[in-house]
């Protein structure tokens, strides 16, 4: 992994947490920053402390969130954790307990934070747990899995003092933002006014930070953009990351080669990737015999039901190749995981009764090959 790659690949790198990675990514910025600043629009934050790219999106997309996190309280929690550490000087420590009450004095919602609940302190819990994991806090003494157990565990905590850098820098006030949309029109308008580095910005923010930009038809600005410099961007992707990138009616990707080891990537080792191809295999199927039929921009349309039964059907068809918790799992967590991981990596869309099954599906499908004494699953590209 390059130095480039590091940086795209983590929110920051601290130098007291791995001091060789740091000084060799400071070391080689001038070989990336023309291209950061030109092609990404994106700023560079270095200091003694911390190298990070100020990553924006060209789009908002439902894989952007943060992965560990699985309510709308746990951002809240973190939210409230960033908070609480804005008052805290570097290398401050404090207790679980003035954490907790801090939290419970700035909680707002409808259900209040009670900590005789088990699971408002489970996922107060697994956000901490995430901030010792990005350096923001670092556990000094005690176990947090006792405060899990009980609301009467302790443990103590140390500030790094890098809180406040772990927020996107904006250079207006957000205070009146309603909606994610805010969000994306400063990210770009706040680079540069000028129409044609705007655009470029977005393009290359959608490329490096998505699975696949699709096309959004004649009018489709991004598009037509990725088109006509094609062989531009193709000669960035395959200088910064070996990879190539491909270039098809209704869909655009980077295909990383085979030695590229990203922490959040399609396919991986995870056995949910596997089946996940094994679904796009089976629709494969099912378009080339006509059971489905392509729509505008090659998508897809069937009911919410029928794309469940495509599922189940894969499901009962290959579950003895499974790992033990797939082929253990309920019929409804298994689908309703698949569809998760298919809507997060783009390929599908979810409306209230409808699926829109991408062009994606098509791309890379998955089946398994029979062999002597048994069956391996095989991975391909389509």
């Amino acid at each position: 992994m390059n130095e480039f790659e590091i940086l795209l690949e983590n929110r920051w790198v601290v130098r007291e947490k791995d001091s060789d990675m740091y000084y060799r990514v400071k070391n080689k910025l001038d070989d990336y920053k023309e291209f950061i600043k030109e092609k990404l629009g994106y700023s560079i934050i270095v200091n003694p402390k911390f190298i990070k790219l100020e990553k924006k999106p060209g789009m908002a997309e439902s894989f952007m969130g943060i992965l560990y996190f699985e309510s709308v309280q746990e951002y809240k929690f973190l939210t409230i954790i960033l908070m609480f550490l804005e008052d805290k000087g570097a290398e401050e420590q404090f207790i679980l307990s003035q954490l907790t009450d801090y939290v419970e004095s700035k909680y707002e919602g409808e259900t209040k934070v009670d900590w005789t609940i088990y699971t408002h302190r489970r996922r107060l819990i697994k956000v901490l747990r995430y901030a010792t994991e990005q350096y923001l806090i670092k556990v000094t003494d005690g176990d947090d899995s006792q405060f899990v157990n009980s609301e009467s565990g302790e443990v103590l905590y140390e500030n790094t003092g890098l809180s406040k850098y772990f927020l996107n820098h904006f250079n207006e006030s957000i205070l009146n933002y309603e909606s994610f949309k805010d969000f994306e029109k400063s990210s770009l308008e706040d680079v540069n006014t000028d129409k044609g580095i705007f655009l470029r910005n977005r393009v290359y923010r959608k490329i490096f930070m998505s699975p696949v930009v699709y096309n959004g038809g004649a009018e489709d600005m991004d598009y037509l953009y990725i088109k006509k410099y094609r062989s531009v961007i193709e000669n960035d992707i395959e200088k910064l990351f070996d990879s190539s990138f491909q270039v098809h009616k209704n869909g655009a990707m980077v295909l990383l080669s085979e030695d590229k080891n990203y922490k959040e990537v399609f396919p991986s080792d995870k056995n949910i990737s596997d089946i996940v191809l094994l679904v796009n295999g089976d629709i494969c199927a099912r378009l080339k015999n006509g059971e489905l039929i392509k729509a505008e921009r090659d998508v897809i349309t069937v009911s919410l039901p029928r794309f469940e039964r495509i599922i189940n059907e894969t499901r009962n068809k290959n579950n003895h190749n499974f790992g033990k918790s797939y082929r253990e799992m309920g019929i409804n967590e298994f689908v309703e995981e698949v569809k998760e991981y298919m809507y997060y990596y783009r390929f599908i869309d979810m409306h209230d009764t409808e699926v829109d099954i991408l062009p994606m599906v098509g791309k890379v499908v998955g089946g398994y090959k029979l062999e002597v004494g048994g069956q391996k699953s095989e991975v391909g590209n389509k």
